[in-house]
């Protein structure tokens, strides 16, 4: 009996301590399973976190609306200055269309004469891209601020005396011109006169040639382009 109680107690007594082994590693495996889900939870913020993270460094980077907007502006307002019927290329000094090292020299030396305000809300203009004669409006005359154009006069020029005629003559470039006295006998190539007289705004195309004749001693204001 003796022996039995004594084999008995000590099998008892040795599975003790693996029970409690065993307890243990479940203890650590639920431990480990909860750390690494842990873990990949928080693999999956920080991938959320460098997402965000570099969709701002993109954002700052990007130019501001203020920059867009400059961009999609229309040129500075000395460059709004000379509009001009003609596509060709900028001619006229200012950032206008017909500006360029091409220029007939006294296109590029008209700005220098014209006397109104740079950058103001009127302004020299091209009204037709073909030769044309009109009686000028006083609104118009404003628009175009043509008491500020530099003026050209037949007198004292032996070229243009009243009655001769110049043949043939042909316009190195686009000229917008208002009568302010005189008359001058035109003819196109059409081959019908238009007289010219005071009051009379004329569009003489580049490359137009014609037949002029001064009718009376003639003096007007030009614009160039």
């Amino acid at each position: 009996i003796c022996t039995h109680t004594h084999t008995h107690t000590h099998t008892h007594t040795a599975t003790k301590p693996a029970a409690k082994l065993l307890i243990l590693l479940e203890r650590g495996q639920n431990m480990s399973t909860s750390v690494v889900a842990n873990l990949a939870v928080v693999c999956v913020l920080l991938s959320v976190v460098c997402v965000l993270l570099s969709g701002a460094t993109a954002f700052s980077a990007a130019p501001p609306v203020s920059a867009i907007s400059g961009s999609l502006s229309p040129p500075n307002a000395a460059s709004q200055r000379w509009p001009c019927l003609r596509p060709a290329p900028g001619r006229l000094r200012g950032g206008s269309e017909n500006q360029g090292s091409d220029a007939h020299p006294a296109v590029q030396g008209w700005p220098d004469k014209y006397t109104g305000k740079v950058g103001g809300a009127t302004g020299p203009r091209a009204l037709h891209a073909e030769f044309a004669v009109e009686t000028a409006s006083q609104v118009t005359l404003a628009e175009l601020d043509v008491n500020n154009w530099p003026t050209w006069t037949t007198a004292g020029n032996a070229k243009w005396v009243v009655g001769k005629t110049n043949a043939d003559k042909q316009m190195p470039y686009g000229e917008l011109s208002y009568v302010i006295s005189g008359k001058i006998e035109i003819v196109p190539p059409s081959g019908d006169p238009v007289v010219v007289q005071a009051g009379d705004f004329v569009t003489f195309p580049e490359g137009f040639i014609s037949t002029w004749t001064v009718v009376e001693e003639l003096t007007w204001r030009y614009f160039l382009y």
